[in-house]
């Protein structure tokens, strides 16, 4: 059985495409389940999966007030999950869509990589997605547009504490890391930990810059990038201080802990190659001085 959690947050253009797309899956079977994390949405994303929930009862709605991916993943993991005995949970946003025999691929990659925590799944369509392919399948890479985690990973990291925290940016970069250590933070990488799905795969679109307005959303694509590096530093930081440190509940947590020169140097112990939003470092170490405006209940205070 697989569930799928959709992540959707101001998705009414492109929701019903995306779950259009997971509902005509050959691999979706009649108990397999959609459950649509809709957070902080001002537009009709909610109404429109209502809509489509009244045709299709393996779709449901999980309304979510603080608008926020990581926190609508732990929404999922540790307050909705539990009531599920899924043999894999399929994580995919609501802005994509899945190539047909997907759900079926990552069906049979459960049996065909036994050993594997992880499945991730290939981009097309967007402008770099041949480059970014590759590298999935080189590295063993774990989009965080869709990809997929095994029941039992998702058990052992809810009873472990392996949350995402509220705010933080980076959730495939951090699931990446930790998965790859069998989630054991103190031992070497595993790549085999994560199993590349090459016949599941979804279509996304580009920004395009040919626009003021393409140019504007790349700009802030690439500082919300400086934030996550920063994000990340102080979050690999924290977890490898000590052999049974955890996530925070809420990045902020974490922020005390900032330097000006913090997010120049790469997360979990490695340096990547410079990249020019590492100049923004001080607008990011910044960002961690304020103290964040948030609406709505963070995950660990909403009911399961």
């Amino acid at each position: 059985m697989i569930s799928v959690a959709v992540m959707a947050h101001n998705e009414e253009a492109g929701i019903a495409r995306c779950l259009e797309a997971i509902l005509s899956q050959d691999g979706f079977g009649p108990d397999d389940r959609v459950t649509v994390l809709e957070n902080g949405s001002t537009d009709r994303t909610a109404e429109i999966v209502e809509a489509v929930a009244a045709d299709n009862p393996a779709v449901s709605l999980r309304r979510i007030g603080l608008g926020d991916k990581a926190n609508a993943w732990s929404v999922y993991t540790f307050n909705v999950s539990p009531g599920i005995e899924a043999d894999a949970h399929v994580f995919i946003d609501g802005d994509v869509v899945i190539r047909p025999g997907s759900l079926s691929a990552v069906r049979a990659a459960l049996i065909d990589a036994p050993d594997a925590l992880a499945f991730g799944c290939l981009p097309y369509g967007g402008r770099t997605a041949d480059t970014w392919r590759a590298r999935v399948l080189r590295e063993h890479g774990l989009p965080g547009n869709f990809y997929a985690l095994r029941g039992t990973t998702v058990t052992a990291m809810r009873d472990d504490g392996w949350c995402l925290p509220v705010g933080y940016m980076g959730d495939d970069t951090f699931l990446q890391w930790i998965l790859k250590r069998r989630l054991d933070p103190m031992v070497k990488p595993d790549k085999t930990a994560i199993h590349p799905v090459a016949e599941a795969g979804f279509d996304y679109e580009s920004i395009s810059r040919g626009s003021a307005s393409g140019l504007w959303m790349l700009y802030r694509r690439q500082r919300a990038y400086a934030m996550r590096d920063i994000q990340s530093k102080l979050l690999s930081d924290h977890v490898m201080a000590a052999p049974g440190n955890r996530p925070p509940q809420d990045i902020a947590e974490l922020y005390p802990n900032a330097k000006p020169w913090t997010a120049l140097f790469g997360p979990f112990g490695a340096l990547k190659p410079f990249k020019l939003r590492k100049l923004m470092f001080l607008y990011t170490w910044w960002r961690t001085r304020q103290t964040p405006q948030r609406k709505g209940l963070p995950w660990h205070q909403e009911q399961a």
